[in-house]
């Protein structure tokens, strides 16, 4: 996968991908980027904004932190609080890597 595909053409590269997952992969971004409070429209685009909110690098760690510290403004916060459970969901998988490694190798 790479960070300057638009979710667009990795939609369209998933046609034709027989990686389980990268299909998971893919869904879970694109949960990520649909309930994220700004469109992007590169995954690229997507990772920056969640790195600026998270303020580092995207990792296990870093969202459980993240989420902690949403708890209390869940009203204010929701969309960021889901699209952060999406790559959560991604990094369960990936314990000891950062989002962007874990893209560059699907």
């Amino acid at each position: 996968m790479n960070l300057n595909s638009t979710f667009n053409e990795l939609i369209e590269k998933e046609s034709t991908n027989q990686s389980r997952e990268f299909s998971r992969v893919l869904n879970l971004l694109l949960d990520a980027e649909r309930d994220w409070r700004t469109p992007c429209l590169t995954v690229l685009e997507l990772i920056e904004n969640v790195e600026r909110f998270i303020g580092g690098n995207i990792t296990k760690n870093k969202l459980e932190s993240s989420l902690d510290n949403l708890a209390p403004h869940i009203l204010d916060a929701a969309w960021e609080v889901e699209s952060i459970t999406s790559l959560l969901e991604i990094l369960q998988s990936y314990p000891d890597k950062d989002l962007r490694a874990v893209i560059h190798e699907l």
